[in-house]
């Protein structure tokens, strides 16, 4: 009878123990387990604070194959951002709207391609031999929008639709010419920016339509 009751009471502590450090164990893992998924939350959430796209400055109509040409280049460039890239596009706008407005070709030339290169300075030359000096005076950008982006051979191309308010006059003999001083124009532009497409990440004016 004896004997039968230090085999029940080592059975009960036994159980106990066992009980305790299952108890203990289930702790620890919930912690790890907790811990871990806050880290990989935070992770994911820095992830996606870098590399997440709004799309909201897109073309909708031509989403699927602005999203379709983004994929190409994030094989080349992982890092790159479709809001991003918008936004660098209207400062570099502002840039060449100033370069234009001091017609200083040296700040044009690492912002613009070759091509388009000569055909500004072709237009700053043509108008000074006349005697004229054009002046761009950038007021503020309204709108941007990435209409479209295409490959073509190695180059990547994005068209973007800019709608910015402006004061566009020139002067002849130091007298106003053409426009005024005062008077704000909205000008619709249509600028393409262009890449290549596995090489490095910057991106230079090729072409501008006045529509």
């Amino acid at each position: 009878m004896e004997l039968l009751l230090y085999i029940c009471l080592a059975a009960f502590i036994f159980y106990r123990l066992i009980n305790s450090l299952g108890k203990g164990d289930t702790v620890d893992r919930g912690h790890t387990s907790v811990s871990a998924n806050f880290m990989q939350t935070v992770s994911d959430n820095q992830t996606a604070f870098v590399s997440l796209d709004t799309y909201k400055e897109v073309e909708p109509e031509n989403l699927l194959e602005i999203k379709e040409v983004v994929s190409k280049i994030k094989k080349f460039d992982p890092d790159f951002s479709v809001d991003d890239f918008v936004n660098k596009c209207e400062t570099a706008f502002e840039m060449i709207i100033n370069a234009l407005y001091t017609c200083s070709e040296a700040d044009l030339s690492d912002l613009v391609t070759k091509d388009m290169m000569s055909i500004l300075s072709e237009k700053i030359n043509h108008n000074m031999g006349y005697g004229i000096k054009q002046y761009h005076s950038l007021v503020a950008v309204i709108s941007k929008r990435l209409f479209s982006m295409h490959i073509s051979g190695s180059n990547v191309f994005s068209t973007l639709k800019i709608v910015s308010d402006q004061v566009l006059y020139t002067m002849k003999d130091d007298k106003i010419h053409s426009g005024s001083k005062s008077n704000v124009v909205t000008v619709q532009d249509t600028w393409v920016f262009t890449k290549k497409l596995n090489s490095d990440k910057r991106w230079f004016l090729s072409e501008i339509k006045k529509t």
